[in-house]
């Protein structure tokens, strides 16, 4: 409830005896609640709006240095690229694994298949509209 109210919002809670209890959050209309999917990056965690996830999968290792390389998932072509190098961090390097593990994503007609070191899981965030600054950075949904 106080993570709520930092986020200028309300939690009510009733209950009845025999007829269970009602959950009410009301959250500012500028934030929202949603799921994605966690990867990591050497020792950097990222979430992922899982709506844009179609699925996860392995590459080999030596179907990466080309450019232009696709992974075929689904019937579509995803083009490879390394989420790290995208980001300004490391390359991803899923130390110990014989392939790499792969994030499909799409947002419109736009497809890749980013390598990441991990999948850590899935959870609920609160999510708040990046400013106008923010969203025209290239690669910014």
């Amino acid at each position: 409830a106080s993570e709520v109210r930092q986020l200028g919002g309300a939690l009510d809670i009733h209950s009845k005896a025999g007829e269970g209890t009602n959950f009410v959050l009301r959250l500012p209309q500028t934030l929202a609640v949603t799921q994605a999917v966690f990867v990591r990056i050497g020792e950097t965690s990222f979430a992922v709006p899982i709506a844009s996830v179609r699925g996860v999968g392995r590459v080999a290792r030596d179907q990466l240095g080309a450019p232009g390389a696709t992974y075929a998932y689904g019937g579509e072509d995803y083009v490879l690229y390394d989420l790290g190098l995208l980001l300004g961090h490391a390359p991803a390097k899923a130390e110990g694994q014989l392939q790499m593990p792969l994030l499909l994503v799409r947002s419109g007609d736009l497809r890749a298949a980013v390598t990441i070191d991990q999948v850590l899981g899935n959870r609920e965030i609160v999510v708040k509209p990046v400013g106008p600054q923010v969203a025209s950075v290239p690669g910014i949904f």
